[in-house]
């Protein structure tokens, strides 16, 4: 909604939002970095400024990420769309439920859910207040159990893959020269797994 405290500016229109696209950026000590990116399109003659950016994420319909809440100060020009990167994180405690319940599938689903204040120049005094996007999109799977394990078993070796049926031997299927490789136990002695804090789902 818009308010103009002083003066007049015309035709004044709501800049309108709409969900551009989400990606794995990097992994951190917190877990799985993304990155959600917002369209904001400024129909009106003169620029705002973005000053205040609160997004919801919702992945496969379960898990509900932390509030992320920004202040990016971005301009948007009059009459062109701009586009604003919202930074969010899959916590390490909710990457190996995720993994297990989208089983199967090579797409994650999220849902987000956003609002935005915005200012014009400090002459207009025009400020556009929450106004919001709720949409939906899906991330690759594979991109996001990929950039875990390369967080854990180093860039030389082979992720495990969730899709590929359970082989004997070596648990993740996974050597660092990057072939399936099984390993058998030795006669008479059982077989104990590498431990490396991301477990298999089989």
């Amino acid at each position: 909604m818009a308010t103009l405290a002083t003066g007049s500016a015309g035709c004044i229109s709501d800049p309108s939002m709409k969900l551009a696209g989400a990606r794995i950026t990097a992994v951190s000590l917190t877990g799985v970095d993304l990155t959600i990116t917002m369209a904001v399109l400024n129909k009106n003659s003169f620029d705002v400024m973005v000053r205040d950016v609160r997004a919801d994420v919702t992945l496969a319909d379960r898990y509900t990420l932390p509030t992320v809440q920004l202040s990016p100060n971005v301009w948007l020009p009059s009459d062109q769309e701009t586009r604003i990167d919202v930074p969010v994180t899959v916590p390490w405690a909710l990457v190996p439920p995720l993994a297990q319940t989208t089983l199967g599938s090579s797409t994650i689903s999220y849902r987000a859910r956003g609002s935005a204040n915005v200012s014009a120049t400090r002459a207009l005094a025009i400020d556009f207040d929450d106004f919001t996007v709720d949409e939906d999109g899906v991330i690759s799977r594979d991109a996001l159990i990929n950039a875990a394990a390369r967080s854990i078993f180093g860039n030389q070796v082979q992720p495990y893959d969730y899709n590929r049926p359970q082989q004997q031997g070596y648990p993740n299927g996974a050597m660092p020269n990057g072939q399936f490789q099984p390993q058998q136990p030795s006669q008479g002695q059982p077989y104990v797994p590498p431990s490396y804090g991301y477990p298999p789902y089989r």
